[in-house]
């Protein structure tokens, strides 16, 4: 997922949970940030792939 988009979407999260939007943007460059940078510089290629049903279930693909 691009970063920017998944910037918007953690920080939307956090006003959806209550915060204001600056209490949610600080709240992604104290702590969302470093994990999404963190795991972007450890990430591997998958070896499962799986999909969310409509029912809440999980189907594997791969």
């Amino acid at each position: 997922m691009a970063p920017e988009l998944l910037k918007n979407r953690l920080i939307q999260r956090k006003i959806q949970g209550g915060l204001s939007e600056e209490e949610a943007i600080r709240f992604y460059e104290t702590s969302d940030r470093l994990n999404v940078e963190r795991i972007a510089r450890h990430k591997v290629p998958a070896n499962e792939e799986w999909q969310m049903l409509k029912d809440g279930d999980f189907s594997r693909l791969k």
